[in-house]
């Protein structure tokens, strides 16, 4: 799924993957965009893009069941059965994940959904029930009384952390993308860039205006069949969501828990490492530490990497 921001760059994009790997594009690859919606200041007054029109912005994860509705046909036609929706910016996520797939087959879910157990202080939605039904409160809508409270053996009591992570059949997917079905839109107070009356761009320094966003977790409660599977954090969760400077959630974070990863796998599969550079296992070589046998009683050690023909065929450096 893209905007419309980002439509044509992602077309261009795996188009040249297509070409450059042999695959059929239209075939392999749906691409389709979500709608966007108006952006107004805190006095619930239009933002302007320019001096003739509104700001808009994408209208959140949730916006995945307008904007695919009309490709659920063709592709129930081609066989598909299950989706597997997951959010972009989680490096370590594990796509098509078949072992959550294979037991939210196994236990006939509708809806299932990754979590993982939260810190203090970190800013991701909770997965809960409701009267009985599930759903995601996110951190925002906590708040911070609840958010800390723990139980008697001293975790949270609102431990399961939402990854944006999910698990849809078909058939699900079908009931909430229909016509009838109807996201409420949430509130988001960001920082909104935008035209004065003189023409002039403002970009403001701190959050100026609301965002409205639908969420994806949202239809939960329509799930007849609902699991959560909790996940090792870092193994499967490292978010990109802030500049560098920040230090957490950042590139930097991305690229030592991704690190971590690879490394964990070649000591799983026997390696033993002795060496300052963080290890980047190629994309193909593995999906989950298999296949990296050759490796097992190889030392991998700064020199080797440069020039065991093995060992260069699995890495690349950082």
């Amino acid at each position: 799924m893209t905007s419309p921001g980002t439509e044509e760059a992602t077309r261009e994009h795996v188009q040249m993957l297509a070409k450059h790997h042999g695959f059929d594009f239209d075939e392999q690859i749906t691409i389709f965009s979500q709608d966007e919606i108006a952006a107004y200041d805190e006095k619930g007054e239009f933002l302007l893009g320019t001096k003739s029109s509104v700001v808009a912005s994408p209208n959140g994860n949730g916006g995945l069941y307008s904007a695919i509705s009309a490709q659920l046909p063709r592709l129930r036609a081609k066989g598909i059965k299950y989706f597997h929706v997951y959010c972009v910016d989680n490096i370590l996520c594990k796509v098509a994940d078949p072992h959550f797939i294979g037991f939210a087959i196994s236990k006939e879910a509708d809806v299932a959904t990754k979590c993982v157990a939260k810190q203090q202080g970190e800013l991701v939605g909770s997965v809960c029930l409701d009267h009985g039904k599930p759903r995601v409160v996110e951190y925002s809508e906590l708040g911070a009384e609840l958010a800390e409270q723990k139980t008697s053996d001293g975790k949270y009591l609102f431990s399961a952390g939402s990854i944006a992570n999910h698990f849809f059949t078909m058939d699900f997917m079908d009931k909430v993308c229909s016509p009838s079905s109807r996201l409420p839109y949430h509130r988001a107070h960001k920082k909104i860039a935008f035209v004065d009356s003189n023409g002039d761009v403002i970009k403001p320094e701190k959050p100026n205006g609301i965002k409205l966003e639908q969420f994806i977790f949202d239809v939960f409660e329509l799930s007849e069949r609902f699991f959560i599977w909790e996940v090792t954090r870092n193994e499967e969760f490292s978010p990109l969501k802030n500049h560098q400077s920040v230090g957490v959630d950042c590139l930097s974070t991305c690229q030592k828990d991704l690190a971590y990863v690879n490394e964990l796998w070649l000591n799983r599969a026997g390696a033993t490492l002795n060496s300052s550079k963080r290890l980047f296992l190629k994309t193909m070589a593995s999906y989950n530490g298999e296949n990296l046998q050759e490796l097992r009683h190889r030392e991998i050690n700064e020199q080797s990497i440069e020039t065991d023909h093995v060992i260069n065929k699995f890495f690349v450096n950082h």
